[in-house]
């Protein structure tokens, strides 16, 4: 470990950017996540791994308060989820989903100033900084003035990005991200995993991202989360939970759920 690297995690806050203890929810009453209980840190990229139909996207969901949850389940930045306002919350943590449908006649630019409607009850100079890093960051300068329903599905997917981090301050915050690499080329998804570590190291922001890439996933995340039948198999480093007899667990389900179709 380098001096910096010392430094870096010397300085880290004394609560967690984002705090679950046995988090439990779902859909109308159907349980998907289970006694998931977890601290992330601010500096650092997690990966969540898992099959298809593992919770996932609902465990982003519930973190973000798109779904209900017990109130004492989550802290964001050393407080309780449910006790902040909806703008309050929206300064701190930012969700990135899966999916959006571009806005006909919308630009670029004026997607990116959306992201920062939490701060309208308020002056914003910081708003324009925002806005202007985002942009540059996942390289949409040249497309500013463009309508967003003219954009490649990759180029849509930055701009989803771009949102999420002119949502957050220039310091700080938490963002997750639903599969931020679909869509894109494997020279755009590498650069883009690159801009997250940036994001993390630079800015001290909490990133949690699912995603299937494995490779990406051992080469740009600090730590893994394996997540199956909405529950945390494991957790640790890359090299710990890249390992062939934990991932054939991981993905154990989905393999028997393939031979049963194929069946």
């Amino acid at each position: 470990m380098t001096q910096a690297q010392r430094l870096e995690l010397s300085a880290q806050p004394p609560h967690p950017a984002l705090l679950c203890s046995g988090l439990s929810g779902g859909y109308a009453g159907e349980q998907i996540i289970s006694a998931f209980s977890f601290e992330f840190r601010s500096g650092r990229v997690y990966g969540l791994l898992g099959a298809n139909g593992a919770g996932k996207s609902t465990l982003l969901r519930l973190l973000s308060a798109v779904l209900p949850a017990p109130a004492s389940s989550i802290e964001l930045d050393g407080r309780s989820l449910h006790s902040l306002g909806s703008r309050q919350r929206a300064r701190l943590l930012a969700m990135v989903p899966q999916s959006a449908m571009p806005v006909e006649g919308l630009t670029v630019a004026e997607a990116l100033g959306l992201a920062r409607l939490p701060y309208s009850e308020q002056q914003d100079p910081q708003g324009s900084e925002c806005i202007a890093a985002a942009a540059a960051a996942l390289g949409l300068e040249p497309h500013l003035s463009q309508d967003c329903s003219r954009l490649s599905g990759g180029q849509w997917r930055r701009v989803l990005t771009a949102q999420g981090l002119a949502q957050l301050g220039p310091q700080g915050g938490v963002l997750l991200l639903d599969e931020p690499g679909a869509f894109l080329d494997p020279p755009a998804r590498a650069q883009l995993f690159r801009r997250l570590q940036a994001e993390a190291r630079e800015r001290g922001r909490c990133v949690l991202v699912t995603l299937h890439d494995l490779p990406a996933a051992g080469e740009h995340c600090d730590e893994l989360l394996l997540l199956k039948q909405g529950r945390l198999l494991a957790s640790g480093s890359p090299e710990a939970m890249l390992q062939p007899e934990l991932l054939a667990e991981l993905y154990s389900e989905a393999g028997e759920a393939e031979k049963r179709e194929v069946a």
